[in-house]
């Protein structure tokens, strides 16, 4: 495992050899590419059909993926029932809301691994600003409350129906309305982590540099894209320039890249900002690590307290299929952990197994 030092060695080369040899495995999207389609159509496409067919095939392989787990995928589909009757609805605006869930209220049925009283953690999903849904990760919630967490499921308008400033204002306020609910429901929390998962990354922690909240302590950022700019050419090597929703989502041009990314919104930064925990896999060729490495440097430069975990052979989806299975010797869901009840601060935090 490289340490910190090597990965942010390795984000400062301007040798792309690493980012090309990923980008040559996707020869099927860079021939869809070379099709003579137009502009108009592939927005079409992208506004019509990026959410029904990426969110179909979620949906659709959610119980093979569930079944090759083995007997951790038939604990989850036993608890099923169980996460419906818990869940509580916090709506913080029409047809929008926060699926939390109390450890308290799981663990009188399913006593769990461990216990981390009053510490939430809010998620919010990725699913390249186009889709995805908080009742698609109620495997990821339920490896959270075994670890004794409560968790908040954060549900915010994919493209089309919100671009990334929208789908920022959606965070914040999604924020705001758990911390009113909490006041109101006598619920406290001795820590919140705001945590999010590749696009999901992005639109947490720049929702938290626009407009920063006393509430949350910490923030997670897993498999993050933190480049809008860079990671649009990315997209391109690949052949997926037209079919992501990304250039569409951030308003086209690459000034409105670089505001809806971590560099753009450091003018944001302020005394008492979250401490922030990085997580990337070396190996992943979806976001590549880089963007984790490069933020990271960028943040702890502006005076924010930082620190991570790169991991070897680790791709896209570990840090989730970690939290929800214990997959890999569980050291994502570990540093994760390890995190968000940690007092000592970020840039002193190792990660269990690691060499940073």
């Amino acid at each position: 495992m490289p340490s910190l030092e090597q990965a942010l060695a390795l984000s400062n080369s301007s040798d792309p050899g690493s980012v090309s040899t990923l980008a040559r495995r996707n020869r099927l999207t860079r021939f869809l590419s070379t099709l003579p389609l137009s502009s108009s159509f592939h927005r079409f496409l992208r506004d019509n059909f990026f959410a029904v067919v990426c969110d179909t095939f979620v949906y659709m392989g959610a119980p093979l993926l569930l079944l090759s787990q083995g007997l951790a995928g038939l604990s989850f589909l036993s608890l099923v029932p169980l996460l419906s009757r818990i869940k509580i609805r916090v709506p913080y605006a029409p047809s929008r809301t926060v699926d939390l869930f109390l450890a308290r209220d799981f663990a009188s049925r399913v006593p769990p691994t461990s216990s981390h009283k009053s510490r939430l953690i809010l998620f919010v999903h990725g699913g390249a600003w186009g889709s995805g849904s908080p009742s698609m990760y109620r495997p990821l919630a339920l490896g959270l409350l075994r670890r004794g967490f409560d968790v908040g499921l954060v549900g915010y308008r994919v493209y089309p129906a919100g671009d990334v400033d929208g789908q920022c204002e959606d965070v914040s306020k999604a924020v705001a309305a758990v911390e009113s609910w909490s006041r109101s429901n006598s619920v406290s929390w001795s820590s919140v982590t705001l945590a999010g998962h590749s696009s999901g990354a992005n639109i947490s922690l720049v929702s938290l540099l626009r407009s920063p909240s006393p509430f949350v302590t910490k923030l997670a950022l897993l498999s993050g894209v933190h480049d809008l700019a860079v990671h649009s050419d990315y997209e391109a090597m690949r052949g997926l320039e037209e079919l992501s929703p990304l250039k569409s989502a951030a308003g086209f041009s690459r000034d409105a890249m670089f505001a809806g990314g971590a560099r753009g919104g450091l003018g944001g930064l302020r005394p008492g900002f979250p401490e922030v925990f990085f997580y990337h896999g070396i190996a992943d060729d979806v976001v590549p690590f880089l963007q984790s490495a490069q933020a990271m440097k960028a943040l702890g430069g502006a005076g924010a307290r930082v620190g991570g975990l790169f991991e070897e052979g680790a791709d896209h989806i570990a840090p989730l299929m970690d939290i929800m299975f214990g997959t890999r010797q569980g050291k994502a869901a570990r540093a994760l952990e390890s995190f968000c009840v940690s007092e000592a601060a970020p840039e002193l935090f190792v990660a269990p197994g690691s060499r940073l």
